[in-house]
Formats: structure tokens, sequence, C-alpha cells
């Protein structure tokens, strides 16, 4: 995106943190690497990204994402590890975050209310494989709408949670 998540903390109030984005539009990567030079934003699919940097697997202190929440499309075969052919984008970058993290990291994720709630055998068996190797934290439920019905996702009206895992 534009940086909404990096934007929320003030470079200049914390300087120890250095950000590393990957939007996959390039209209919105341009964007963000306009508003905010200091951090590296790279314009690529996540799938590609992950190809290209295995080597820092188990190096990040946080990921957040808020990722795609249709299906992988043609950037699914990118990845051909198996084991991580994810159908949804969101399942595979959730899984692929907590790849990046090192021990006691912290991953964040915006991401459909199914996936803490869902009763679906696929629901199950994702979040079997995510917190097989992670701890559930906690999640906090995001209301689809304002007090006075409006959509807080122009278009939609998606039930999201921001999951916390460790």
């Amino acid at each position: 995106g534009i940086g909404r998540f990096v934007n929320a903390l003030d470079p200049i109030l914390w300087p120890q943190l250095k950000w590393t984005a990957i939007e996959l539009s390039k209209v919105s990567a341009s964007l963000l690497a306009a508003i905010r030079p200091d951090i590296s934003v790279v314009n690529t699919p996540f799938e590609g990204w992950v190809n290209e940097n295995k080597h820092l697997f188990g190096t990040y202190d946080l990921v957040v994402s808020n990722p795609p929440y249709g299906a992988r499309g043609r950037y699914a075969s990118i990845d051909r590890e198996k084991g991580y052919a994810e159908t949804r984008a969101y399942a595979y970058q959730i899984r692929r975050g907590i790849d990046l993290l090192r021990p006691n990291g912290i991953g964040v994720f915006v991401i459909p209310s199914g996936f803490v709630s869902g009763t679906g055998p696929s629901l199950r068996a994702l979040r079997e494989r995510v917190l097989l190797r992670s701890h559930f934290m906690g999640a906090f439920r995001l209301p689809s709408e304002t007090d006075d019905g409006k959509s807080l996702f122009p278009g939609a009206l998606l039930v999201t949670d921001v999951v916390f895992l460790r």
C-alpha cells in the first residue's frame, strides 16, 4: 500500500526501525517510495521477493502485513516450495511471514475473520499449519462499518481481524 503501517510509527520517534515494504502495485510502490524515501520499497509479487530472499528467513523482529484476500492467481507458481501451495494470498503471506521471523519475533496480519473463527475444514487446516509454527498471541476483530452504516473498506462490507503471532 501507500504506507499506513509504516507511517503509524514516526521515523523521528523510532529511528531504529528499518522498513522493507513489498508492494505488488507499481502505483502504490511509487507513491510509498516518494512519500517515504527512508524505507526500502520493492515493487514485486511477495512470492518473488520470498524466492530471492530466503537467506533472510529467521531474521526479522516484526512482520506487518495487510495481504490481498483473494486467490494468489498467477503468482502462486512463483514459489514452488513443497508445502506452500496455498490458494489464498493471505494464507501464503501469513505462512511465509512466519518464516521471516526470528525467535520471539512478532507477526501482525490484517486478514479475513475466517482465519480465527472459520469452521470449515480448509480454515481449520490452515490454522493448524500456522499454529504448529507460531504462538497465537491474540486478535482484534475490526468492524466492517461505522456506527452510521458506512463501509470502513470502500466497496465491501468485510469483517477482518488483526492477528498477532509470535
